[in-house]
């Protein structure tokens, strides 16, 4: 495979105005065909993982535009353009991951896969147990754990001082909706 920087296309045949394509060689960039914005599965924090991430700067394409946008600028003017560029990634947010939250959110899951598993249900319906009874008691469950943690934390905020100027019903039902 021969090693090439970047192919250059001139479009326009005018004097005063320069149109051009850049093209990379496929495996330096993103192909544009399957182009995609986000991941395919959404994790907090920014895109950072280093080779597949960054090719647009690893490949020199942004590197190589800026340097012909200036040659351009300079043969059309007449006028040696002189200018540094620093690049640098636009700036994210801090980003800390809660260990205990990524745990959490699979207990309701797991639990209803382990009543599946000992088919608790099917002894339920044989009971005469229906299906939207089976779900409110799930609804039940859940709510009330929410509620005990909710309760918890609006104590701690509350009598912490923390939210010394909140009401304690309203942070409350913040807490719990979220």
């Amino acid at each position: 495979m021969p090693h090439l920087l970047a192919a250059l296309v001139f479009d326009s045949d005018s004097d005063t105005f320069v149109r051009y394509r850049l093209r990379m060689p496929e495996y330096a960039v993103d192909s544009t065909r399957h182009y995609k914005v986000l991941d395919r599965v959404w994790t907090p924090g920014p895109r950072a993982e280093f080779p597949q991430d960054f090719k647009y700067f690893t490949s020199f394409f942004i590197h190589l535009q800026e340097l012909l946008e200036l040659a351009i600028v300079s043969d059309l003017s007449g006028v040696e353009v002189r200018h540094t560029s620093r690049m640098r990634l636009f700036p994210s947010v801090c980003n800390s991951q809660d260990k205990f939250v990524r745990v959490i959110e699979h207990l309701p899951a797991a639990a209803i896969v382990y009543e599946r598993e000992t088919r608790m249900k099917e002894l339920m319906r044989i009971m005469g147990l229906s299906d939207s009874v089976h779900w409110l008691s799930w609804l039940i469950t859940t709510v009330t754990v929410m509620s005990i943690s909710a309760v918890g934390m609006t104590a701690l905020l509350t009598a912490g001082g923390i939210v010394r100027h909140s009401d304690p019903l309203l942070l409350f039902m913040f807490i719990f909706s979220f």
